[in-house]
């Protein structure tokens, strides 16, 4: 019995302790990789909604070149585009806000700003550009506070 309690249950005790550490920091790390997955998408959809919004521009500037300026559902169509990839944008921050920093919704609620603010623009023209501006701002401000709260160089 003597020889059990001195050399074989401190070993079970120390294999049981050891097991029990080494389980808790698996499921912490499983933790935070899963974290930083439901991050990196909410990134993701917002550059995607973000470029999706560019993508209408992008349109609009090749109908524009195209000759057909004349037609008066174009500026409807663009913004009815606008609205839908905003309203993309809307849903993805809403569902995602808490994992996302405080300083990349700063900037999508900006962006957000800036493009009702673009409606207040004088002429079709100014307010085209204002979006566009905008976007490309906000885009290159996404990526780079992406990468800082990923971690990604």
């Amino acid at each position: 019995m003597e020889y059990i309690l001195n050399n074989i249950l401190p070993g079970v005790v120390v294999a049981f302790i050891t097991s029990i550490v080494t389980v808790k920091l698996s499921i912490n790390k499983f933790r935070s990789e899963r974290w930083w997955e439901r991050k990196a998408d909410t990134y993701s959809k917002i550059v995607t909604s973000i470029h999706q919004l560019l993508a209408c521009c992008e349109d609009h500037v090749e109908y524009i070149e195209s000759g057909m300026e004349d037609d008066s559902n174009a500026e409807k169509r663009f913004q009815n585009a606008i609205l839908a990839a905003t309203g993309q944008m809307d849903k993805t921050l809403e569902a995602g806000s808490f994992f996302i920093s405080s300083d990349s919704e700063k900037v999508i609620k900006n962006l957000k700003m800036n493009l009702e603010k673009a409606k207040d623009q004088s002429g079709f023209d100014e307010y085209f550009t204002y979006i566009f501006e905008s976007l490309k701002e906000g885009l290159s401000e996404i990526q780079r506070l992406a990468k800082k709260d990923l971690k990604i160089t």
